[in-house]
């Protein structure tokens, strides 16, 4: 298979959803780690640490990150066992600094220098809070447990630093690459035909890397059941809709329910689409689990989205005011209130959004005029 050019890969890199930054640890007289120096980052790591990429490289952290030793990068001692002791590290932690939660994953390929790959999981840990809350209130019933978090930071991009020789930057690319847990696909705009692929893409469809040369996306893509389907994604993902589930189907025929993240890359001379797909096999049967606690529960249950509007309901809470499922989603949970009280509501989703979590009273209305008191 033919190889992508430099430029290729480095577009890629700065591309692709997570962000990467290259270091050089900095040792004080004793030989013990005191700071790093930003060498090389995307743009997409230097806005989820809040600096500015042009003015901090080059620069310590120290000096380019306010409140620095309450920020996401106060890791110098962690960082410094990655560059000094060639230790690999994944993790993720929360910074009160900048109100955010990463996930990252650091380890080093030449001495005194690191690697540090950065996943905003933000949103993903508010969507698990709200899940465990709603264990609770099914009196431990429930027990879901996400592990969508897991492969977030194997979806790889990577700019490395301008003084590695390319041939040395095209190598890393490769190796973070192949460590991704996702399968990772690089395709020919008009054909739909694979130009590049990791070793887990290979895995999943059972197909050597060199020959999937010759296969084509829509041929292991079950809902792409043809040439003229692949052409109707590309304008889907021109348009923006640049996620779905289907199903990857290896030689054998089995098939592999997963998520496609796609997203086209352009400016290279030659256009291209990435696609990250993911196998949801797990998660599919813990959602299945849940919907199934869910349905047969005894107590009401609500999902309400930030904006106050119900997302999802369960028979209990249909049977408790006398209404269908297609008549609440989609409602304020306000107007299901005896006496709609907007400024009130508001306080409780922002206890929740605060603490994570809220315990109250409220009079919701049934059908037929009654009023049916609720703990909530």
């Amino acid at each position: 298979m033919d190889r992508l050019s430099d430029h290729k890969h480095k577009s890629l890199l700065m591309n692709l959803p997570v962000g990467v930054a290259y270091q050089r640890i900095v040792l004080n007289e004793q030989g013990e780690p005191v700071d790093f120096i930003y060498l090389e980052m995307n743009d997409l790591f230097a806005r989820l640490v809040g600096i500015d990429r042009e003015q901090a490289i080059g620069q310590r952290a120290t000096s380019v990150i306010p409140r620095f030793r309450e920020s996401v990068m106060d890791g110098v001692e962690l960082h410094g066992r990655v560059a000094l002791l060639d230790e690999e590290v994944r993790t993720e932690f929360t910074s009160s600094h900048l109100g955010k939660t990463f996930q990252v994953t650091a380890f080093s390929h030449e001495p005194e220098h690191f690697t540090t790959i950065f996943t905003d999981i933000s949103h993903l840990k508010e969507m698990e809070a709200q899940l465990l809350a709603a264990q609770a209130r099914l009196e431990g019933e429930v027990e879901v447990q996400t592990r969508r978090l897991d492969e977030a930071q194997e979806e790889l991009e990577k700019e490395t630093t301008r003084s590695l020789e390319a041939d040395q930057q095209a190598s890393l690319f490769r190796t973070l690459l192949d460590q991704s847990g996702d399968a990772i696909f690089v395709l020919d705009m008009g054909t739909g035909r694979v130009l590049d692929a990791n070793l887990r893409a290979s895995a999943m469809v059972r197909i050597g890397r060199d020959e999937l040369a010759d296969v084509a996306f829509w041929e292991v893509m079950v809902e792409m059941a043809d040439a003229a389907a692949w052409h109707r994604h590309v304008r889907e993902v021109r348009a923006g809709r640049r996620l779905f589930e289907g199903h990857l189907r290896n030689v054998a025929g089995d098939l592999t329910p997963v998520e496609v993240n796609a997203r086209i890359v352009q400016g290279t001379g030659l256009d291209f689409m990435v696609s990250v797909v993911r196998n949801v096999t797990g998660r599919r049967l813990r959602d299945e689990e849940l919907q199934m606690i869910l349905g047969t529960a005894m107590d009401g249950y609500l999902l309400v989205e930030a904006n106050g509007l119900i997302s999802q309901v369960n028979h209990a809470y249909c049977n408790l005011v006398g209404r269908s499922p297609e008549a609440i989603i989609d409602t304020p949970i306000v107007e299901l209130e005896e006496q709609p009280n907007p400024g009130r509501m508001q306080h409780h989703l922002a206890a929740i959004a605060e603490r994570g979590y809220d315990r109250y009273e409220a009079r919701h209305r049934h059908l037929d005029g009654s009023v049916v008191p609720l703990e909530v």
